[in-house]
C-alpha cells in the first residue's frame, strides 16, 4: 500500500486518540496532571471556554465604582456614568506538533488488511503524537511566569501560567518582570489580586502561637468563597471531584503534612468522621479535595537568596497549597483549532518521507484572582527527610 493510500484511510476513518472536547483522555505517563482537572468542568461549546476570532475576549468588572448615596427629598443628586467593564483581549497561543510516517513503513506492509496497517503502523504514532501535545499544554499550566514570553504585545508565544495568577507575594510574582497581569494592574486594581493565608505551624501539637496548616486552608477558603459540600454528600467520595469546581493543589510534602496535621492531630471528630479517609486517594479540606500535582514539587518560585528555590530550598521552607476555582481560571479553546489535523504533506528535501501536523490554539485565561487562593509558610518548617 501507498503512503497516500494509508494516510487517506486514516483521514477517512476519522481515527485520533486526542481528547475531544468534552472527554479529556488522560494519557497517564506522568504521576499527576493538571490539565484534565481543569477541563473537566467544561460545559460544552457554548461555554466560554470555546471561542474564536482574532482574540479571546473576557469581559471583567473588578470594581462597580459605586454610584449609590443617601439622601432626602428636594436634595440635588450627584449623577455620573463610571465605566467599569473591563473589556480585555487576550492573544491565541499556538501549539503545533508533528508525525512522519515513511514509503517503507507504508509499502514493506503490502499485503496487510488496511485495518490492520492502521493499527500497527499509525496508532503508535498518533499516540506518540497526542502524549507530545498533552505534556506540552501540561507544562505550560507550570511554567514559571515571565511577563516576557507570556504577555507581551511583541515576542510572547507561551500562554499564561496559573503561577501567573496566584501568586505568593503581593500583585504579581516576583520573577514576573511587568506590572499587568492580563492586562490589568493589581496596583491599580486593588481586587485583582489572588487571595492569601499563611501558617506558622503545620498542626495544632506543635508549640507557638499563629495559624495552623488546617487554620490558614480555613481561612483562605472563605476569603476565596471555596464551597463547602454539606456532610450528606461526602459519603461518595469516587464523585466528589466531579461536584464541585475548586481543589487544593500541593505537592508530596503538603499532602503528607495535611494527612499529619488533620488526621493525627486533629481533635474534631466531626472532621474526623466524615471529612478524611486514609483509603481515599486525595484528602479533602471541608469537602474541597487536596490533590498532588507534582510541579508543586519542582517548581523554582519562591525567594531563596538572590534568587529562587522550590519550597524545600527557599528562604522560607514549607508546603503551599494553591486553591484553584476552575470555573474563573480556565483554559480556552479555539472552536476550530482544538488538535486539528492536516494533511500529510511530503517533505521536499526528505522524497521517502511525509509529515502530517496537528495544530492547538489556546491559552490560560482568568475572570477572577479573587477565587484562587495560596496558602504557604510565614517561618520556615523542617524539611522532610
Amino acid at each position: 500500500m501507498t503512503l497516500e493510500a494509508l494516510t487517506d484511510y486514516v483521514k477517512s476513518t476519522e481515527y485520533s486518540p486526542f481528547p475531544d472536547r468534552k472527554k479529556f483522555i488522560n494519557l497517564a505517563t506522568r504521576n499527576s496532571y493538571l490539565l484534565a482537572w481543569l477541563l473537566g468542568s467544561d460545559g460544552g461549546e457554548n461555554s466560554s471556554r470555546f471561542q474564536g476570532g482574532k482574540g479571546i475576549r473576557h469581559f471583567l468588572m473588578p470594581d462597580e465604582k459605586s454610584t449609590a448615596e443617601w439622601t432626602v427629598p428636594g436634595i440635588q443628586l450627584n449623577l455620573s456614568n463610571p465605566q467599569v467593564l473591563a473589556d480585555h483581549t487576550q492573544d491565541w497561543r499556538f501549539l503545533v506538533d508533528h508525525m512522519t510516517i515513511s514509503d517503507p513503513e507504508a509499502e514493506l506492509n503490502e499485503g496487510a488488511p488496511i485495518a490492520e496497517q492502521l493499527i500497527d503502523i499509525m496508532e503508535p504514532k498518533e499516540e506518540r503524537l497526542a502524549t507530545s501535545m498533552v505534556h506540552a499544554w501540561e507544562d505550560s499550566l507550570g511554567a514559571i511566569p515571565n511577563f516576557a514570553n507570556m504577555e507581551a504585545s511583541n515576542g510572547a508565544k507561551r500562554p499564561m501560567s496559573i503561577f501567573s495568577f496566584v501568586t505568593e507575594e503581593v500583585g504579581v510574582a516576583p520573577m514576573w518582570g511587568g506590572t499587568t497581569v492580563m492586562g490589568l494592574d493589581p496596583t491599580v486594581i486593588d481586587k485583582w489580586d489572588n487571595t492569601r493565608s499563611g501558617y506558622s505551624r503545620l498542626n495544632s501539637d506543635q508549640a507557638g502561637a499563629g495559624y495552623t496548616v488546617q487554620n490558614a486552608l480555613s481561612r483562605a477558603a472563605r476569603l476565596s468563597k471555596f464551597r463547602t459540600l454539606p456532610v450528606s454528600m461526602l459519603a461518595n467520595r469516587d464523585r466528589q471531584e466531579t461536584m464541585i469546581a475548586k481543589a487544593w493543589f500541593t505537592s508530596l510534602w503538603g499532602i503528607e503534612v495535611y494527612e499529619d496535621a488533620v488526621l493525627k492531630h486533629s481533635h474534631d471528630p466531626l472532621l474526623m468522621a466524615t471529612m478524611q479517609d486514609l483509603g481515599v486517594d486525595n484528602p479533602g479540606h471541608k469537602g474541597v479535595p487536596l490533590v498532588w500535582w507534582e510541579r508543586m514539587d519542582e517548581a523554582a518560585l519562591y525567594v531563596a537568596g538572590a534568587g529562587y528555590g522550590t519550597e524545600q530550598t527557599a528562604d522560607v521552607k514549607g508546603p503551599r497549597y494553591m486553591g484553584v476555582d476552575r470555573d474563573t481560571l480556565f483554559p480556552i479553546l479555539h472552536k476550530k483549532k482544538y488538535f486539528e489535523k492536516g494533511n500529510a504533506m511530503r517533505i521536499h528535501d526528505q522524497p521517502m518521507d511525509a509529515v502530517t501536523w496537528r495544530s492547538l490554539w489556546c491559552n490560560l485565561g482568568c475572570t477572577d484572582r479573587r477565587r484562587q487562593a495560596l496558602v504557604y509558610p510565614t517561618v520556615t518548617q523542617t524539611v522532610p527527610g
